[in-house]
């Protein structure tokens, strides 16, 4: 969201490469959110930031590399399910009216703080994965068919 503010307002210099001063950062919208709404940005932002930790020293042989495969994946969800709900904070009404929700289906899920996973956190993001990646999970659902919102399609690049 912020990347296609920046392009829209920032003068490039050399191909893409955008003039990044206090004047046009100061431009950039900051949505509202509620203080439960950032709590859970923030929790996802954590399983982010210890997956990235701990998925830079996993050997990439034998089982190894099939679990770290879903891990990486599950890394990738993770980043996606953030976008989402940063989209949504930005852009409520137009995803509202095409019916997408996000906030509402990781509130009801009530994720737990990476400290309170007990045991081998790996495990424990594992199965919060495995629940929120159903195929019939609506924040899956959700997330696949964020492209057609057509202000998505806007600020994504696509045609």
């Amino acid at each position: 969201m912020v990347q296609f503010f920046i392009n829209q307002i920032c003068p490039a210099i050399r191909g893409d490469f955008r003039r990044f001063k206090s004047i046009y950062v100061s431009q950039i919208p900051i949505p509202t959110a509620t203080e439960l709404e950032k709590q859970v940005i923030e929790i996802l932002v954590n399983y982010v930031l210890y997956l990235t930790a701990a998925l830079k020293d996993i050997p990439s042989q034998g089982e190894a590399l099939r679990e770290s495969s879903m891990d990486k994946l599950m890394n990738s969800y993770f980043e996606q399910i953030i976008d989402a709900l940063v989209t949504e904070l930005y852009l409520p009404e137009e995803l509202h009216n095409h019916d997408r929700y996000f906030m509402r289906y990781v509130l009801t899920e009530n994720l737990p703080d990476l400290d309170q996973i007990k045991g081998d956190k790996m495990v424990g993001l594992r199965e919060i994965f495995e629940k929120l990646f159903d195929k019939d999970h609506p924040l899956r659902v959700g997330i696949f068919f964020l492209d057609s919102v057509p202000a998505v399609r806007v600020i994504r690049g696509l045609k």
